[in-house]
């Protein structure tokens, strides 16, 4: 292989070419970022198997549903179009056990939330 340092620099491309390229925001159309919550599950001090339900709840509806796989979970949490979640509780539920710890919904966040529950005797 050769490598030339005689090299002539590139024409310049003109600005509209390059405008073409620029990534473009998604459209939100007025819709709030969710809030996404991940980590891993635990029930009864051991890791909970795959295909168990991880749900959220706000203000006692069904906000999200995830399934958990290898031991973790992520559950985006996106208030419906035209209602707020902004400082509500949110409540995670393992299956039919409810889980801790609880969560404050925030928008456009990621937060690492490790879930634990003790299943009915």
């Amino acid at each position: 292989m050769i490598i030339s340092t005689d090299a002539e620099p590139l024409p310049a491309l003109p600005a509209d070419c390059l405008s073409k390229f620029q990534p473009t925001p998604p459209e939100t159309s007025g819709q709030t970022l969710p809030h996404v919550f991940a980590g891993t599950v635990s029930v009864d001090g051991a890791v909970a198997p795959d295909g168990i339900v991880v749900t959220a709840r706000i203000d006692g509806l069904l906000a999200a549903v995830a399934i958990l796989k290898d031991g973790n979970y992520t559950l985006p949490v996106e208030p419906p179009q035209g209602v707020s979640y902004i400082g509500k509780k949110v409540i995670f539920s393992v299956g039919e056990c409810q889980a801790s710890p609880t969560a404050i919904w925030q928008t456009a966040r990621v937060d690492r939330v490790n879930l634990t529950a003790t299943s009915s005797q």
